[in-house]
């Protein structure tokens, strides 16, 4: 095991509050990629296509 840094708690809790700041606009980040990636447009598909599973069998029905 590593040997960690033992601090006061004010530095400590210091460290945590930047920590936290970090993780909140990671998260906000997170967010927005998320977000693009849902309004990307989408590709219209040409093909029919036929799913083999024991969830989904059968296929798409004729391209639109």
């Amino acid at each position: 095991m590593r040997n960690h840094k033992v601090v006061s708690h004010d530095e400590w809790l210091a460290a945590r509050r930047q920590l936290l700041a970090e993780e909140k606009e990671f998260t906000r980040l997170r967010d927005r990629l998320s977000q693009r990636r849902r309004e990307l447009p989408w590709e219209r598909v040409e093909e029919n296509y036929v799913f083999d599973g024991t969830q989904w069998p059968g296929d798409t029905g004729p391209a639109v």
